[in-house]
């Protein structure tokens, strides 16, 4: 058949990517040069009731991968480590997590925003949130966090918090002799110029009440669109502006 001309190449397949529903990988990639993606992670340990909470960092572009163990998946603890972490790396355009309330906001309340995205935009960075429910969104925080499992937590023993702190901390720093990143590289991206802009990615619905129309939710707000969008995605921009 390849011979004769009567077969198609084979189209290789977008990672993260899903064409027939129209996600906009490129245009997400286009806002900001840098971008990082964050996300929670919950383990256990024989002997103890309290789970054990991270947070991750992942750049594809730089292959770079951090983590950190926190106390609880709270803003205060968010924040903290944002800032531990553009104390000691960089400082991205553009910050890409998923819809849980200490990354967007609250739950029910209209058009309002979480302490951090307000503290995103304080350092000039825009955030970005994925579909709910989707984490191939996220995909490389969620490759990441693969990566966590197979070669840290499932690879050695814990006796305790302090010796999880310890081998955690000789993980990250094979992590960095992996990475592409050089320290000091992005220094100039603080006097970058900026727009306090949030991005949301969002995947058009049937509407329950009306069926030839769809929805998609925004900051707890239902918002119509013509049926033909149904099944596909959106990307929403939503000026700092129209919130308050």
């Amino acid at each position: 058949m390849k011979e004769l001309g009567l077969s198609k190449p084979h189209k290789k397949r977008i990672k993260g990517g899903s064409e027939y529903q129209c996600y906009p990988k490129i245009l997400i990639n286009q806002i900001g040069e840098l971008v990082l993606e964050i996300d929670f992670i919950q383990r256990f340990i024989k002997g103890r009731t309290k789970p054990v909470h991270f947070i991750g960092f992942s750049c594809k572009r730089l292959k770079f991968r951090q983590f950190r163990r926190i106390s609880a998946q709270t803003s205060i603890n968010t924040l903290k480590e944002l800032e531990w972490f553009f104390d000691n790396f960089f400082i991205p355009d553009v910050i890409k997590m998923d819809n849980g309330l200490t990354f967007i906001g609250s739950s029910s309340a209209k058009r309002t925003i979480s302490k951090t995205i307000k503290f995103l935009f304080g350092n000039k960075i825009i955030p970005v949130f994925t579909n709910p429910r989707s984490p191939w969104n996220n995909g490389s925080v969620e490759r990441s966090n693969s990566v966590f499992s197979r070669n840290f937590w499932n690879k050695f023993k814990f006796s305790s918090i302090k010796d999880i702190d310890l081998k955690l901390a000789l993980f990250n720093k094979s992590g960095l002799e992996y990475s592409d990143y050089e320290q000091n590289e992005f220094e100039d991206r603080k006097d970058k110029k900026f727009t306090s802009q949030i991005y949301f990615i969002r995947k058009v619905y049937e509407n329950q009440r009306k069926t030839d129309k769809g929805e998609i939710s925004i900051l707890n707000e239902k918002i119509k669109l013509p049926g033909e969008y149904i099944n596909l995605y959106t990307i929403v921009v939503q000026s700092v502006n129209t919130i308050f």
